[in-house]
């Protein structure tokens, strides 16, 4: 039986208690009109791909246990800084980036974006993200979208699922360009990228290297 995810539509904002803990009345009316989930059916799997929210840790809906599958740091030097923390400091980092996420704490290192948990059948597989805002910092080192795979769901087309929902969402909020990178030797990563239509591309502020690589696609 396939495991029901609750979404965040079902939950009111006003009953979240990193809501009520760190949001005025003002900040919650602007929350309420923020994207809470995006649904899609792919052949015969169930995807569902929702805002990464703390009710995820309290619920035991298997994303805890993803964020400490993934490791630390993986063969490509990604690191994740969740792998370690118990839940309650998962919840309380959560609540920290949603803050940056939606603008309400100015900080350069952390522009506005949105992070998602993708499920695949009610189970959580890929966690990521689309950055809506863009630096010389992370135009260098991440691009407008992120994404990590769980080990053990691995090359089994999540990702790219994941990576196309990331770029239709990015259309919808009338973005005309992403960008993104990986490591040369990430022979999954680049086919994510490649399968959903990215092109390589010189990064003028990163011409020396030659570990990675740059793309970018034409949201049309």
């Amino acid at each position: 039986m396939k495991q029901e995810i609750k979404n965040d539509s079902e939950k009111s904002l006003l009953d979240c208690d990193w809501v009520v803990k760190n949001f005025s009345k003002d900040e919650v009316s602007k929350l309420k009109n923020k994207l809470v989930k995006q649904y899609k059916l792919g052949g015969f799997m169930q995807y569902q791909l929702l805002e990464f929210r703390t009710w995820m840790i309290d619920e035991d809906c298997g994303v805890y246990e993803m964020l400490q599958e993934l490791p630390a740091v993986d063969e490509f030097e990604q690191h994740n800084e969740y792998n370690g923390m118990c839940k309650q400091e998962v919840k309380e980092k959560i609540s920290e980036m949603m803050r940056y996420a939606y603008g309400f704490d100015n900080n350069e290192d952390h522009p506005k974006c949105e992070n998602f948990i993708l499920f695949a059948d009610g189970k959580p597989v890929v966690i990521g993200g689309l950055m809506l805002e863009m630096t010389d910092f992370w135009r260098k080192y991440r691009g407008h979208i992120w994404y990590k795979t769980r080990p053990s769901e691995r090359k089994k087309g999540y990702c790219s699922q994941f990576t196309k929902m990331l770029c239709e969402r990015a259309k919808e909020l009338g973005m005309k360009e992403v960008i993104s990178q990986c490591d040369v030797n990430n022979i999954g990563s680049n086919k994510v990228l490649l399968n959903n239509g990215f092109e390589k591309y010189k990064n003028t502020l990163c011409l020396d290297w030659d570990d990675t690589n740059f793309y970018k696609k034409t949201l049309t």
